[in-house]
């Protein structure tokens, strides 16, 4: 006791003001704890701090709003990630069991919400463990107030919490405080840190593994018996899966994921299939998002940005897009410089008015519909397969030809359409037929679209594999 109380004055130089999670204060605590009580000795068992320690330090979190309840912020290769862990699992307790406790107290409410009577001695990682055991159970898979991630147009994971669940014709849809609306279940997981928290990296390295197997297994090559049209690729992974849980070097990871129950074994194979699983959704339209017949906006350059192949069509479409655009700027141009006189015909302002008038109601919004679409944040085919293409190139994971590919496709969609429309737009100054406006307009129009029209031709890509 009296070592209890040299710590909590030498505790008074503990700082939480710069701490903005809770990961933070818990490690900005163990390297106070460390310097007073010794590295060798801070946190060395789950009982080394005298509750009065503890319960100072509670108090200190209790005073600067630190929520003892959120473990997304914790990463999972720090050096003092478990330590933090384990001091977590006190200061909950603490929370719980401590002096002046009542049931009925808002506060002492919110500090328990993730804690029951049975865990009055034990670990965070414990605690997450038995948030995943009984979830088979419930009403809904998850409830409202939980933290989940949902996957978004951009085929990548964010976190939101659960505000509404409703029951549409037998099957529960969420609404997410961030704005998802009409979220099916299977199309939200529990948060990736918290199971990592419970399961450790050891999963994730086989999911890297399996899919190195699967990427060497796979062809590119119709009537083979391992072609991805054939394959069933859900099934390999899974096979894969329990080689590697039955393996007897993995005992204690076994024994792990056997503890956690179904439900928390589903929540991580959620995660670690998920590859394969959107491998197979692509393939074979499972979910109704993949249909690529319906689609009319895949290019002749996204083929280039995700094959790496196909430039002798791309290349000669390319030059056809900027010459032709060019040699009629230098022809209007050099007209212009000569001083050509040429009368305007009757109804030219008028029908170059309606021109603008146009682009003004459909051409504006449908390029920044496009815009949109190629950024990949739109719930289209297109807008999945450019957001799944620029995670690779954020990886750094594709050839020089994919990252040529991607590139051309990127400008072509993007800054090479608004400067088509300027092109147009300064050849129709300088046209003195409406008839001539017209077929200006009609051109750039099919000009702008001539790798997608190439592309959706049937000796191109037929069934659009």
């Amino acid at each position: 006791h009296e070592d209890g109380r040299k710590e909590n004055r030498s505790l008074n130089l503990l700082c939480l003001d710069r701490c903005k999670t809770t990961y933070e204060a818990l490690s900005s605590t163990i390297q106070t704890l460390e310097e007073i009580i010794g590295p060798s000795d801070a946190l060395s068992s789950s009982s080394s701090l005298e509750n009065s320690t503890l319960e100072y330090i509670f108090h200190c979190f209790e005073e600067k709003d630190i929520d003892l309840s959120n473990l997304c912020d914790f990463p999972c290769d720090a050096r003092d990630t478990e330590k933090c862990c384990d001091l977590l699992a006190q200061l909950q307790n603490i929370g719980y069991w401590g002096s002046g406790w009542n049931a009925n107290d808002e506060n002492n409410g919110k500090r328990a919400s993730i804690l029951e009577e049975k865990h009055q001695m034990c670990s965070s990682i414990e605690l997450m463990e038995d948030a995943l055991l009984d979830r088979s159970k419930r009403i809904h898979r998850y409830d409202i107030g939980e933290w989940v991630e949902v996957r978004d147009a951009s085929m990548g994971w964010r976190l939101a919490v659960i505000e509404n669940i409703f029951d549409v014709r037998g099957q529960k849809i969420y609404e997410t405080s961030n704005g998802d609306h009409d979220l099916k279940q299977s199309e939200i997981r529990w948060p990736r840190v918290g199971l990592r928290l419970i399961f450790g990296c050891g999963p994730w390295l086989w999911q890297q593994w399996a899919c190195l197997r699967l990427e060497h297994k796979l062809r590119f090559e119709k009537g083979h018996e391992h072609d991805f049209e054939v394959m069933d690729i859900e099934q390999f992974a899974l096979e894969l899966w329990e080689i590697w849980l039955k393996d007897p070097r993995n005992t204690s990871f076994r024994n792990l994921y056997d503890r956690v129950g179904k439900s928390g074994q589903q929540e991580l194979l959620d995660h670690i299939m998920a590859p394969f699983d959107l491998i197979d959704d692509v393939v074979n339209n499972s979910d109704g998002k993949w249909d690529f017949e319906d689609s009319d906006r895949i290019s002749l350059f996204t083929y280039c940005s995700v094959l790496g192949a196909g430039y002798l069509e791309a290349f000669l479409i390319f030059a056809l897009q900027i010459s032709i655009p060019v040699a009629l700027l230098f022809y209007y141009t050099v007209s212009n410089s000569l001083g050509a006189d040429e009368k305007f015909a009757l109804g030219t302002r008028l029908m170059l008015v309606s021109v603008f008038v146009y682009y003004l109601i459909k051409v504006t919004r449908d390029t920044i519909t496009n815009f949109i679409n190629v950024v990949g944040v739109l719930d289209t085919v297109t807008s999945r397969v450019r957001s799944l293409r620029n995670i690779v190139w954020e990886n750094g994971n594709d050839s020089i030809s994919q990252s040529l590919g991607f590139s051309l496709d990127l400008f072509m969609n993007t800054g090479y359409i608004c400067l088509l429309y300027t092109f147009n737009i300064y050849i129709l100054f300088n046209i003195s037929d409406p008839f001539e406006i017209i077929g200006s307009v009609l051109f750039f129009e099919f000009l702008m679209d001539l790798d997608e029209e190439l592309a959706n031709t049937a000796w191109w890509d037929n069934g659009k594999r």
